[in-house]
């Protein structure tokens, strides 16, 4: 359910309530980038939203335990490619299978899967 009341849009679901401020996009214009919602896809805990990164863009997602998996649906990351974090300035594959908690900030890069190495290590 969507009403709009004045400069904010209100809108309801289940599990998720949120105001957003169509103030803010008045004031500054399109000179900030949007930032995408993405909803969850299970019913796994019931953090609040914040931004993480994905791939240069920003998304909102519940703060919660995710199964890595289903992080990838909901950053829009297409099942078949790796994603990696940002860790202290490296990046650190993550397993599908595996859990990670997001507090907000997080940094994510998708690629698709590399076959092996090159290097000759």
């Amino acid at each position: 359910m969507t009403r709009e009341t004045g400069q904010s849009t209100i809108v309801a679901d289940k599990k998720l309530c949120f105001v957003r401020k169509t103030l803010a996009n008045t004031i500054m214009g399109d000179s900030m980038p949007e930032v995408q919602q993405a909803q969850p896809t299970s019913k796994e805990g019931h953090g609040h939203l914040v931004p993480v990164t994905i791939d240069n863009r920003t998304v909102e997602v519940q703060s919660r335990q995710w199964m890595v998996s289903q992080l990838k649906d909901a950053l829009g990351v297409d099942a078949s490619r790796e994603l990696e974090q940002m860790v202290d300035g490296k990046l650190v594959p993550l397993d599908d299978n595996a859990k990670i908690h997001i507090h907000g900030g997080e940094v994510f890069v998708s690629h698709v899967r590399g076959g092996g190495s090159s290097h000759g290590d």
